[in-house]
């Protein structure tokens, strides 16, 4: 038959937890060393220096210069681009002033060149207006004229001795011409010719048409007889 043994009194009072038996109160490190106790202290040296440093006006205001620095560079910068910019702005003004300048001289320029043009054709037209009426001036002119050349010229030759001639020339070819028929006579010289011809203005275009027929016929007439 077994025998019954009886647990060993437990070494707990009854106000203990169960938990101090597994946490005790003071932990030994593993190691045989022990903790580096300058280094801590050094740390905390360090960490207090700097909060001294931190909190120091010294520091505060080393501080405040490279803030006011800093500003100072960026306001310097700031001014040299705003006139880099004021510069710009005024280029691209003058440059809008050139365009718009070039373009008005050039709009004027195109508003005198069209009204140059039109002058032109007007004047044109003008001119060839001018050129018919002279034309029929001559016309006019002319349509009472008739040209006589191969004659002498007589030394101290005048009006009245043109005057006999054209009426001579005017019994020969069968048409009388009296002195009243006769508004003008002279003689007119060529350049390139020795001779010269007689110019008779009469007074009516019937006469002198009259006399160009009687000078074919007396032409054809002298042609017959030499033939």
């Amino acid at each position: 038959m077994p025998l019954k043994r009886t647990p060993p009194p437990s070494t707990l009072n009854r106000g203990e937890k169960e938990e101090n038996v597994f946490c005790p109160r003071f932990i030994i490190p593993q190691s045989g060393s022990t903790p580096n106790l300058t280094d801590m202290e050094s740390d905390n040296n360090t960490s207090r220096f700097k909060r001294k440093r931190e909190n120091s006006p010294v520091f505060m205001q080393e501080i405040r210069s490279l803030l006011s620095a800093s500003n100072a560079k960026s306001d310097e910068k700031f001014t040299a681009l705003q006139s880099a910019m004021a510069e710009v702005i005024a280029q691209n003004t003058e440059i809008k002033d050139a365009i718009a300048f070039t373009s008005k001289q050039y709009d004027d320029m195109m508003v005198q060149l069209n009204q140059l043009e039109s002058e032109r054709k007007s004047d044109r037209v003008h001119i060839q207006q001018l050129e018919e009426k002279v034309e029929n001036l001559e016309r006019m002119l002319y349509s009472t004229k008739i040209e006589i050349r191969n004659i002498p010229k007589k030394p101290g030759e005048n009006k009245d001795d043109l005057c006999t001639i054209i009426t001579r020339v005017g019994n020969v070819l069968e048409t009388p011409i009296q002195r009243q028929d006769i508004k003008d006579v002279f003689r007119v010289n060529y350049k390139d010719s020795k001779s010269s011809a007689i110019i008779v203005d009469l007074s009516s275009v019937i006469l002198k048409e009259n006399l160009l027929k009687k000078r074919s016929s007396f032409q054809q007439q002298k042609q017959a007889k030499q033939t």
